[in-house]
Parts: C-alpha cells; structure tokens; sequence
C-alpha cells in the first residue's frame, strides 16, 4: 500500500545520507497472553499459517489469525455466539462438545418445525445449501 511505499522510500533515502550505515523501521511488538491448550495447534496452518508452518506469512495471509483473535477472547463467555461455515461440524468433538449454540424452540430430529421459523429441525443451525 502507500505507506508501506512511502516507509521505503524514506529508509532508502536515509541509507543514501553520509554517516549512516544501516536503516530499520521500529516494529511493534505484542505479547500473546493467551494459552495455547491444543495438543494439535502446529498442525493447524488455518489457524497461524506463519507459526504454523503455513506458505505464507504476510498480513495478508489465508488463516483466520487464531492468535490474534485470542487477544480479545478466548471463547470462555459463555454469550458467545461463533458461526461455523463449512460442510459440517462434529458435534461430539472433545473441543465442541457441550460449547455448541442450540435452537431452544427446536427439538432435534424429531421432523418438526417446533419453533414455526421455517426450518424443521434447526436445532444446531440450518443446511442453507441442502436443506
């Protein structure tokens, strides 16, 4: 971007002056205070692909920056609301289990719409692709 742009031109103009042997930015420095407890986190690049063992480890990057996030919480609220997008979830996962979000108006897979939202047996979410 532009003032990652303009930084470069000032440290390569700083280098060209007499006297000066060596140019860095000041970089910022944030300790994560969080605790990591999954015995498979570095296998995990979606999390931190720079940690992690992931190909790229720009700002930019394709994970979810699972560190930074747990600067702010680490999910113990138990208000918390975390929508999961994917082909599926495993309710019964030692991490999930007794943590997922459920419809209260809904009785799970009994064939009927009990909370009348339009979606039977949405106890768990909805199949918005399926059904």
């Amino acid at each position: 971007d532009e003032s990652d742009e303009n930084l470069a031109a000032i440290l390569e103009s700083l280098e060209d002056e007499d006297g000066v042997e060596f140019v860095e930015p000041d970089y910022y420095v944030h300790k994560n205070d969080a605790t990591i407890n999954d015995d498979f986190f570095t296998a995990q690049w979606h999390l931190n692909a720079c940690i992690n063992g992931g190909q790229d480890c720009s700002e930019a990057a394709n994970d979810i920056d699972a560190m930074s996030g747990w600067q702010i919480t680490t999910g113990s609220s138990s208000s918390m609301v975390l929508a999961v997008l994917d082909s599926g979830v495993d309710y019964n996962h030692p991490d999930l289990s007794g943590k997922m979000w459920t419809n209260s108006g809904e009785t799970p897979n009994d064939g009927v719409d009990n909370d009348g939202n339009g979606y039977t047996d949405d106890y768990y979410g909805y199949n918005f692709a399926n059904g």
